[in-house]
């Protein structure tokens, strides 16, 4: 963390502007997890963004055994999460999870001729501004039915 920080300092003396943290949280080989909230700390402490690439470890947020090792994690901007890596799920069930919504129908908006005649409003949000699939499967909902149907404890098994 110290090495992070001496690096943001640099960076901005030499009037760059260094505006991303990534932590990780159960990384592929050896499911390894950053310190989320000193990550957090440290974004909030110089006006960053802080994403959490959890497409390994995120699952353990559905953990009551082992929730606690990601403590902090609801302090991120962001967050990757794959489902079929842990939960069942086929391959590509993959999830941003975004602090702010806004920001994801900022990114991913489509404003062609083509869907002016789709209504959106806030309280039913037009799902293509939320991704970039547009004509894609909603993958999502594979994850979500299972949820549904089987629960945390039967499709998590985590204790």
């Amino acid at each position: 963390m110290e090495q992070l920080r001496k690096t943001i300092i640099a960076d901005k003396s030499k009037g760059l502007i260094p505006f991303l943290i990534v932590a990780n949280v159960g990384s592929t080989n050896t499911g390894s997890i950053d310190p989320i909230n000193e990550f957090a700390d440290l974004a909030k402490e110089h006006n960053m963004w802080m994403h959490v690439d959890g497409a390994y470890g995120a699952s353990v947020a559905l953990s009551k055994s082992y929730r606690s090792l990601l403590n902090g994690i609801e302090r991120c901007d962001s967050l990757a999460w794959d489902a079929h890596k842990w939960l069942f799920q086929t391959f590509g069930c993959g999830i941003v999870l975004v602090h702010d919504k806004r920001y994801l129908a900022e990114s991913f908006a489509s404003s062609g001729d083509y869907f002016r005649d789709i209504p959106s409003d806030d309280d039913e949000p037009n799902m293509l501004n939320y991704g970039i699939e547009l004509t894609r499967p909603a993958r999502h909902m594979k994850l979500w039915f299972t949820l549904r149907v089987l629960g945390l404890e039967t499709s998590g098994g985590y204790d």
